[in-house]
Parts: structure tokens; C-alpha cells; sequence
């Protein structure tokens, strides 16, 4: 065995001494060590250490959000943290599950996660499930996009205008702002309501019945005249006539008997 003596000596003493102190100021799981000292101590309630440190301050122990759908599993120990998990059908939001959220895709009603039924979607979290949008068409070319759990229905900007059924002209004045697919289908939507669905207009039935009464008014006193005033007219004048024959007829005989006379005279 070497015997060391001055500096060596020194030196190794004092890398001992390290060694001792630096062993001894590790504090096993559930402990902290004192500070200013090399003792340790067990941690506080609420803290807890898992494994061997030199560290005086224990951690704290996680906390499971319940009003955030975290549940808690396993309570804090001096030496192992909470265990949270998250209510059926929410996500984690962390790696410990503190907080949790439902995804896009699901809607969030009544502390439940659950995915959006057909024709319903979700595109934010923690949102309740809406409807997709309806497009106001009559075919298929209404709908330029179809809708998914977590996307709503896109659909082409003319079928978003809704189609008055009785005025077209109403419908003619939005197509020269939409590109021409949108007018084809524009088009296709307007013929196909006026034609089924357009209701009789009360403004050509009120024209036709001023027509009727019009016609009537004009010809019922030609048809009355021709009936009625006519033929006495007609009446009226016969008997002048017959007169003014009858005294044409007088004229020859009066001369006849002036004749008649003359003639006896002379005989």
C-alpha cells in the first residue's frame, strides 16, 4: 500500500470529503432536502417527489379540471402524481389530461362528446352539432360542395338567391354578377318553377274580365238598337209612303172628270 504524504495526501482527503457530502445530500422519492442543511424532510400535502434530488422544493401535484371534463383516477402521493382521464368521448389536452375538449366532428351537449350525426357538422371545438346549409335549388346543381361532419355544405352563389315563383325578371337582374355555370343553373331553376310551380296571375284575369265588359258594353247597344229602335223606324215610315201613293193616284181621276166634262159640254 502507497502511503501518500503532502499535496496528495491533501487532495485525495478532500475529493473524499465531496464524495461524503454530495452522497448525503440526495433525498430519496417523497422527500426534499432542508435548505441551508444536508438533511432531508418528507413533502408537504399537495407536493410530491419521484425520484432522488438535492432539489429543497417538492412538485406540485397536478389538478384535474372537472368543469374542462377531466376526471380524476388516482390521487397525489409524496411520491407520484394525480392521474386525470377525460369523460367518454372527450380528448386530452395535455399529456396528463388535465384539461380536456371535444374535437371537431363532435358536438359537445349535457357534459357528452359525441359525433355529429349525418347532416350535421362541427368545425370548432367544444361546439354543439349544427345543421348543414340547405341550398335553394331544384336539382343537384345547387350543392357545389358536398357537407361532412366537420365541413358544412358549400353551395353555388346563385342557388344561395332565393327564386320568387311569379316574378322571373326578379331572378334575371342577379345572374350578370355570377359566372356561367352559376347562370346555367340559375336558368335551369327558374324554368323549372315557372313551369310547375307559378300560380295564375291575378293582373291577366282582371285584363280579360275589363276586356269582356268592354266588348259587352259596346255591342249591347248595336245589338238593341238593331232589335228594338230599328224596326219601328221602319213601321214609321210605311203609312207616308202609302199616303203620298194615294194622292198620286187622285190627280188622274180628277182630270178624268174634268175630261168627261168637257167632253159633255161640247156635246
Amino acid at each position: 500500500m502507497v502511503a501518500l504524504h503532502g499535496p496528495a495526501l491533501y487532495f485525495s482527503t478532500a475529493l473524499c470529503c465531496l464524495l461524503f457530502h454530495g452522497i448525503a445530500a440526495l433525498c430519496g422519492p417523497g422527500q426534499k432536502r432542508i435548505h441551508g442543511s444536508g438533511h432531508c424532510e418528507r413533502c408537504p400535502e399537495g407536493r410530491f417527489q419521484e425520484k432522488n434530488t438535492d432539489v429543497d422544493v417538492c412538485q406540485s401535484c397536478l389538478v384535474c379540471e372537472e368543469q374542462k371534463w377531466s376526471i380524476q383516477i388516482k390521487a397525489c402521493t409524496s411520491v407520484s402524481n394525480t392521474q386525470c382521464k377525460c369523460t367518454e368521448g372527450f380528448r386530452c389536452s395535455g399529456p396528463e389530461c388535465e384539461e380536456c375538449y371535444c374535437d371537431v366532428g363532435s358536438g359537445q351537449e349535457n357534459d357528452a362528446c359525441q359525433p355529429c350525426p349525418d347532416g350535421y357538422y362541427t368545425n370548432n371545438l367544444n361546439m354543439k352539432c349544427k345543421k348543414w346549409t340547405k341550398c335553394v335549388s331544384c336539382s343537384e346543381l345547387g350543392v357545389k360542395t358536398n357537407g361532412s361532419r366537420t365541413s358544412d355544405v358549400v353551395c353555388h352563389e346563385a342557388s344561395r338567391t332565393i327564386i320568387p315563383a311569379r316574378t322571373a325578371s326578379t331572378t334575371r337582374a342577379t345572374t350578370p354578377a355570377v359566372t356561367t355555370a352559376a347562370r346555367f343553373s340559375i336558368h335551369t331553376v327558374v324554368t323549372r318553377a315557372t313551369t310547375t310551380h307559378m300560380p295564375p296571375d291575378d293582373s291577366n284575369v282582371l285584363f280579360v274580365g275589363l276586356v269582356i265588359v268592354g266588348m259587352f258594353l259596346v255591342f249591347a247597344p248595336v245589338v238593341a238598337f238593331s232589335r228594338l229602335v230599328r224596326p219601328c223606324i221602319i213601321n214609321k215610315n210605311k203609312p207616308m209612303e202609302k199616303t203620298a201613293r194615294d194622292n198620286s193616284c187622285r190627280i188622274p181621276i180628277q182630270e178624268e172628270d174634268e175630261k168627261s166634262n168637257s167632253t159633255i159640254v161640247k156635246n
